[in-house]
């Protein structure tokens, strides 16, 4: 029987996965332990079963301001809402083999695989980048990513007469390596500096709760596009994408956007002239959670509570300001405000419209060359005759042809006028516009 050989042999060699490969929140995992330890008393299980129901509220109520700024995205009120994530590269090794089992000539070469970045402009598109794993995928592709996205959006406001929102929130996943550090929030204050937006804001859920609907975008590309249809090639994927998400994403009222992405633009270099770095409040430390909200204004745009808690009252009114909580939920700012681009230095950078040089991507050794040479070799033969996945493989090893930037006219045009004042927000976000959900109503038949 089956029960017998599992637990005679191979529960020794086997695990069963779990139902959820994400990484789980420490403060969820603490008290479930802690529920569970019979070595407690009942009052103190009550207690952590308390703060348990705590944390979740607050991560809740975290989501519940996404959900409203996402809203406010959606409805045109001002404000533009952006969430971008990455999806797992292990399921885009490619060329993808139509077969169930692997032989044994081809278990032994390792394929290349591509990765996914979606980004949601809420209201206005839903984005796809496919990217070879030899390209940069740090805070550079985050930033090149996230231009693009504003340059369409921008386009597209032009293009159907509609005014460009006033403020930019994004919404990130809890890393370091892509979002959470100094490149990606110095960027943050470049747009306002620019005047590009009012307020820029760049925020995240609080660790192990951080899978949100672009996540449940990730599942309908599994469902929709992986699970049903091989890929030999980069250009038969984004194929894939296009026809297979267009509806679903049509359905919604947002325009589906697949691009290649070859080359990712230098960021890093770009801004050095600022001669500005963040620092000190990226990441975990002994224990302590680093800020979960960032809000980057003018100074003349702060309140009158942020103004008072000032420590440096001398300064230019157009510096600017980084606001910094804790968590998104958190009623108070975490330290007072901090300057953080000061008007006169970035006069004195004399920054170029955009960043015009590209980041190096990772070298391929030779030897993995002629691993995927041969692996072209053994597919374009009997009895794969996959001619396309080789020939892509091929192209792979040859390496990317010259670096082609996309336009920014937006970065390149006039700045806006802010001449008005900013309109007060809520008590949570102050930095936003108030938005609410409108009366409607249905007449039945």
């Amino acid at each position: 029987m089956f029960s017998d050989a599992w637990h005679s042999v191979w529960h020794q060699y086997l695990l069963f996965r779990k139902v959820s490969q994400h990484a789980e929140c420490k403060a969820c995992f603490h008290a479930r332990t802690k529920i569970h330890d019979r070595g407690i008393s009942f009052a103190e299980r009550l207690g952590y079963a308390r703060e348990w129901r705590d944390h979740l509220r607050d991560q809740y109520h975290d989501r519940t301001i996404y959900w409203h700024n996402r809203y406010a995205s959606r409805s045109k009120q001002g404000v533009l809402t952006i969430i971008i994530d990455s999806m797992d590269k292990a399921k885009f090794a490619w060329p993808q083999y139509e077969w169930g089992r692997v032989d044994k000539m081809l278990d032994t070469v390792r394929r290349p695989r591509l990765v996914l970045t979606a980004a949601i402009a809420h209201g206005y598109g839903t984005f796809f980048f496919v990217a070879d794993e030899d390209l940069t995928h740090g805070a550079d592709a985050f930033l090149d990513v996230l231009e693009r996205v504003l340059e369409t959006v921008w386009a597209e406001c032009r293009r159907e007469g509609l005014r460009f929102p006033d403020h930019l929130v994004v919404q990130s996943d809890n890393t370091t390596a892509q979002a959470k550090n100094s490149e990606v929030n110095v960027f943050m204050a470049y747009l306002v500096v620019r005047y590009k937006f009012r307020t820029t804001h760049l925020m995240f859920l609080i660790v192990g709760h951080t899978h949100e609907d672009i996540d449940q975008l990730f599942g309908l590309v599994l469902q929709v596009v992986l699970r049903v249809v091989k890929f030999q090639t980069k250009g038969e994927l984004v194929e894939l994408l296009r026809t297979r998400m267009r509806h679903l994403i049509e359905n919604r009222g947002e325009t589906l956007h697949v691009d290649v992405l070859e080359h990712v633009r230098d960021f890093h270099t770009w801004l050095a002239p600022l001669k500005v770095e963040l620092y000190n409040c990226w990441g975990t430390r002994r224990g302590v959670e680093a800020p979960h909200a960032f809000s980057y204004k003018l100074r003349r745009d702060l309140d009158s509570h942020e103004a008072a808690a000032v420590e440096t009252r001398r300064g230019c009114g157009t510096d600017v300001m980084c606001c910094v909580k804790t968590y998104m939920h958190s009623p108070q700012l975490q330290q007072s405000p901090l300057v953080v681009l000061p008007r006169e230095r970035y006069a004195a950078a004399a920054l170029s419209a955009g960043p015009v040089a590209m980041v190096q991507r990772h070298k391929v050794s030779e030897k993995r060359k002629e691993e995927l040479m041969d692996l072209a070799l053994l597919l374009r033969g009997q009895p794969y005759n996959m001619h396309r996945g080789a020939d892509d493989l091929e192209r792979f090893v040859a390496g990317p042809g010259p670096a082609s930037f996309p336009a920014t006219p937006w970065l390149q045009a006039e700045a806006a006028d802010w001449s008005m004042p900013a309109q007060p927000g809520t008590e949570l976000t102050p930095h936003l516009p108030e938005t609410s959900w409108p009366m409607r109503v249905r007449f039945k038949r």
